[in-house]
């Protein structure tokens, strides 16, 4: 299995003047700075969360149709296709005759019922399922993902450098930690 991701985000969930009054930063000689700590702070949090914070399109290829097609980003919005190369080894066709399942995670795809998935080339990457994750909007993200991204923001900010990355504080991991318990 290989996950591409082919475009996106466009946005951030927490923006640099949000940022900005966060650090009380008033002028705008490190606005760039900023802008990578967010995006940096983006990155790791979905790395930690096998999450997509923000829209983004992603590729899945597979040798050969799995069982079940588990979608490895969360949360998924939508799926674009799921093609594959047939065994006269003809381009990518798309096939139709699918179920899924956006609301578990991970998001799940079957073949429809009395549907079984057709035989693929014996090639690698013979199957691909294009799909779009993440939330709808930066409103939509939790508070906590968001809160996390300023603490790792926060952190980086004032401790540049490789150091940073060694002692970021518990809390960031205890906002990302799926024990944390929201009443």
């Amino acid at each position: 299995m290989t996950l591409i991701r082919t475009s996106g985000p466009d946005t951030e969930p927490v923006t640099a003047a949000r940022v900005k009054d966060w650090l009380k930063i008033t002028g705008s000689d490190q606005d760039d700075m900023v802008d990578e700590i967010i995006q940096s702070a983006r990155e790791y949090v979905e790395y930690i969360l096998q999450r997509q914070l923000m829209q983004a399109t992603y590729e899945l290829y597979f040798d050969e149709f799995p069982d079940e097609i588990l979608l490895p980003r969360a949360p998924v919005q939508s799926i674009t296709s799921v093609n594959y190369i047939a065994t006269d080894g003809s381009d990518y066709t798309e096939f139709t005759n699918k179920s899924t399942d956006l609301i578990s995670e991970p998001a799940r795809i079957q073949p429809a019922y009395n549907y079984s998935w057709p035989s693929t080339k014996a090639v690698m990457n013979a199957v691909k399922v294009e799909f779009v994750a993440g939330y709808a909007d930066a409103d939509s993200v939790p508070e906590r993902f968001k809160n996390a991204m300023k603490l790792y923001i926060t952190h980086m900010f004032y401790n540049r450098g490789e150091e940073g990355y060694r002692t970021l504080p518990q809390a960031f991991f205890d906002l990302l930690s799926d024990r944390l318990s929201i009443v």
